[in-house]
This record gives C-alpha cells, structure tokens and sequence, in this order.
C-alpha cells in the first residue's frame, strides 16, 4: 500500500535536498533492511536475482519510459568516509544502466558483458538523492553496443558514462538477465 507525503510547497525552512524528497510515493518495506523506500511516481521495482545488484540496490524503472529511465535512492550503505555517494556506486549505477537499455532492446534480451566504462564525475550525490539513469544508445551491432550514460539527481548532471559491450552467445536457461 503506498502513501503520499507531502506535495512539493513543502517549508521554506528545509534544506533543498529535503524540499526534493517531498513529492514521492512511499511503499513500505521496501529497500534495504526493511525501511521504506521513497520512490517517485511512475516507477516501479527493477526485478533481481540475489546476486551483486540485490546488495546495492533495490534499483526502479520508470514505467512506460523510452529509452528506459532506471531510479534508485541513496542509502547509508552507498555513503564514502565524506558522506557522500561513492563513487564506485554511481559507477555500478551507470554500468547497470547501460547494460539493463541495451539488453532490452530485443525479446529476449541481449546477453552480454561491458568491455570498456569510461566514466566523468560531474558532481556528488548525497544521503536521500534519487538518482536517476537515462541511456542514449549509440549503436547496437552484431558483436559489439555503444551507448552513454548521464546520471542526474534533479535537473542536477551528476555523472557522464560512455559504455562498450560485447554481445554474448545467448543466456543458458538456468541463468537470470540482471543487467
């Protein structure tokens, strides 16, 4: 069941990240340990297997979106020593996103594996941000895809990411698309 907070006048006294998190969705026990989980409208649960992507996310897609937006709200376990998003998190943020739009661009989806990430950190994202992934693809091959990354927190460019992916042979039926 999910409840809605706040609309977004929220009080002038409220630092800017607060004021951003008040026009959400809230859907109990979602997220990490139980807590609810703060998750804007629109989206809906990125569906996992328990493996790498279970212990950072839970990640969120936006329903309907094209290209596919994936979402996912900062907790203290993606926090460095400065208290701020690792930058290892928003990495694995850009990589899945990548790799989740190029996949599923066919049915079934595109098995494959990331050959090169090249990433630019644009500015840092804090305790509470949803940060959002949105993928520009640039060429899908027969071996080889091509495709950017921009992540955002707000209207905010927080990450540039620029991915090379090599097609694998297609998935075995005992294994789970991840992304």
């Amino acid at each position: 069941m999910s409840q809605r907070k706040g609309g977004p006048q929220g009080d002038s006294q409220q630092s800017g990240a607060a004021q951003r998190r008040t026009d959400v969705t809230t859907s109990p026990g979602e997220g990490a340990g139980g807590r609810g989980a703060q998750v804007p409208e629109g989206f809906v649960l990125f569906p996992t297997h328990p493996g790498f992507i279970a212990h950072v996310g839970p990640f969120y897609y936006k329903k309907g979106a094209r290209p596919m937006v994936i979402g996912v709200r900062i907790d203290e376990r993606h926090q460095n020593i400065r208290g701020i998003v690792h930058g290892g998190m928003l990495v694995t943020i850009a990589d899945s996103a990548l790799g989740i739009a190029i996949a599923r661009t066919s049915d079934p989806p595109h098995a494959m594996v990331t050959v090169n990430l090249s990433v630019d950190f644009v500015e840092s994202a804090n305790l509470g941000d949803w940060v959002e992934a949105h993928v520009d693809i640039q060429r899908i091959g027969k071996r080889m895809a091509y495709a950017n990354c921009y992540l955002h927190v707000g209207e905010r460019r927080i990450l540039r990411a620029s991915g090379v992916f090599a097609m694998m042979p297609p998935l075995k039926p005992k294994e789970d698309f991840e992304g």
